[in-house]
């Protein structure tokens, strides 16, 4: 979310940059080694998606959920 944040200042990641970094991550936290990869590629895209809807104004800006 911190980094979505800086939208204002021109530089965020992308859902693509960021699922394109996924198998780095994991190699750095071991922890993300025990979910499956297409589960965090979605979280990922939800994540994406509900931050677009907060700049279009549908949503409130997305919270975490446990």
């Amino acid at each position: 979310m911190k980094q979505n944040g800086q939208l204002w200042k021109g530089s965020f990641l992308n859902k693509y940059a960021t699922i394109k970094e996924l198998p780095v991550l994991k190699k750095e936290y071991s922890f993300l080694k025990e979910a499956d990869s297409i589960a965090l590629q979605k979280s990922v895209e939800n994540l994406a998606d509900s931050y677009s809807r907060y700049y279009k104004k549908q949503n409130k800006s997305p919270r975490f959920k446990s």
